[in-house]
Formats: structure tokens, sequence, C-alpha cells
């Protein structure tokens, strides 16, 4: 995403997956049963069911929507470094979507979306 301007304190990023096929869209996405009992780093913050994690940033918030149930994850906007005009935010998916009793080979889309309070 491209931002114009300066953003007000407080924005962030958040990242979450959905299904992409209409028949499963209201579905969450979530690890397998294998992956989620999966030992993680002693440093992981994220919950063991969360598909997406953020990788290198300690300020990542993991949360569920209170109505959805869906899995997100969001980190403060930092603006680039003098001198480059991007910033990167590294994601790993923790999950493949072959894998059983998970996604099931059902394609996942990522919805990344820029919010200020």
């Amino acid at each position: 995403m491209k931002v114009e301007g300066v953003l007000p304190p407080g924005a962030l990023i958040r990242a979450t997956a959905i299904y992409k096929k209409s028949e499963h869209v209201a579905e969450v996405v979530k690890r397998c049963p294998h992956h989620e009992r999966t030992a993680e780093p002693v440093d992981d913050t994220a919950p063991p069911n969360h598909l997406i994690r953020v990788e290198g940033n300690q300020l990542a918030r993991y949360t569920e929507n209170a109505n959805t149930r869906r899995h997100s994850v969001s980190v403060p906007y930092e603006a680039p470094q003098v001198g480059s005009d991007s910033t990167t935010v590294l994601y790993n998916y923790m999950c493949n979507s072959s894998c059983m009793g998970g996604m099931n080979r059902r394609p996942i889309v990522t919805i990344i979306t820029l919010e200020t309070k």
C-alpha cells in the first residue's frame, strides 16, 4: 500500500486471512490441529491457532474479532527510513493449505488494512 502524507499517531497495519470461495467465506481461517500443537519459540506471543504471524516485530498484536471470530495480527505503522520509500512487514503463514483439519486445500486471501483511530 502506498501512503501519501503523514498518518495520525496510532495508525496500524492489520492482516486478516479469509477463505476465497463464497461457500467458505464465513468460516474462520485457522491452523490445523497438528500445527496448533507444535511447540513454538518461547518468545512467540501469538495464540497457537492463529494462521498469520508477524516476524521480527515485538509490537505485533494478535486479536480475535468478538463478532466474526476472525483472527488478525496488527503492527503499528512505521514511516519509511530516510532515503527509502517503503517499510517491510514480514508475515509468516503457519500452516500449509494442504493441512488436514485446517484449510484443507481451500484457497485463502489476506486482507491488509491501514487503520487509524
